[in-house]
């Protein structure tokens, strides 16, 4: 998560959801969980595009990347897609899995039970977090590599 957003995130957000948790409002966590995944998600696949754009301009290769305009009309499913080229696949499926359980939430409140989905919204919770921790993983991942093919870059430079 960029920094912007962690910092929303921190003042407001992070409060939001415990009131929620605290007053038992879980089907409405999985809104706010939601909203955090696509952020996280967006926020990575530009944070990688960045690091492949970065390589391949050393290299003189081509690559196009998604614009934040793109990226903000890609749903869910899409961004989960688009981060399947550096994503691990364990994460991927638990991606998935909240993903699930989040249309079930938001198309199928009126079809289904709603125990049912407040269990399922219970059970996910501490899945949830261990996704978003690994998300920020990868993040940070991305940024030791980047930096040491910087480092590399700059020391064959000094070389010739």
């Amino acid at each position: 998560m960029n920094e912007q957003n962690w910092g929303k995130y921190i003042k407001e957000i992070e409060n939001k959801i415990k009131k929620l948790k605290k007053e038992k409002n879980y089907i409405e966590i999985i809104f706010w969980f939601s909203n955090i995944l696509e952020v996280e998600l967006k926020d990575l696949i530009i944070k990688h595009q960045k690091a492949v754009e970065f390589i391949c301009k050393r290299e003189k290769l081509k690559f196009k990347r998604f614009t934040k305009k793109e990226l903000e009309k890609l749903t869910l499913g899409q961004l989960k897609d688009r981060a399947e080229i550096f994503v691990k696949k364990d994460i991927i499926k638990e991606i998935t899995k909240f993903n699930e359980l989040r249309k079930k939430v938001v198309h199928g409140l009126f079809s289904c039970q709603i125990n049912s989905l407040r269990e399922e919204a219970i059970k996910f919770l501490p899945r949830f977090w261990r996704l978003t921790e690994n998300l920020v993983d990868i993040e940070i991942a991305i940024t030791k590599i980047l930096g040491k093919y910087k480092t590399r870059r700059i020391i064959e430079k000094f070389k010739k």
